[in-house]
């Protein structure tokens, strides 16, 4: 839906697969992107070693969410409208 959004609005969108790390909506490459590296990296979200595989802990929520990453060429404000809408469409 943000993705969507997003097309509409004439800007290039999508999001990473955190099973795989590769695009939902694109064409997979050879590199992958760890949705948790990049929280921890860019968020400074602590992780922890759980059998092998490194997991996020959010802030807030702890385990209870697992992190995706949505890459945009859109501009901040188209962004923040954007989820804005989707927000207000949720609590309806």
């Amino acid at each position: 839906m943000v993705c969507q959004a997003i097309w509409d609005s004439g800007h290039w969108a999508d999001a990473t697969d955190p099973s795989s790390g590769q695009p939902y909506f694109g064409d997979a490459g050879s590199d992958i992107y760890s949705d948790v590296h990049g929280n921890m990296v860019l968020l400074k979200y602590p992780t922890e070693n759980v059998g092998g595989c490194e997991v996020m802990a959010h802030p807030e929520w702890k385990y209870r969410c697992y992190p995706a990453t949505m890459f945009t060429t859109a501009p901040l404000e188209t962004v923040l409208e954007v989820l804005r809408k989707a927000n207000m469409s949720d609590a309806e």
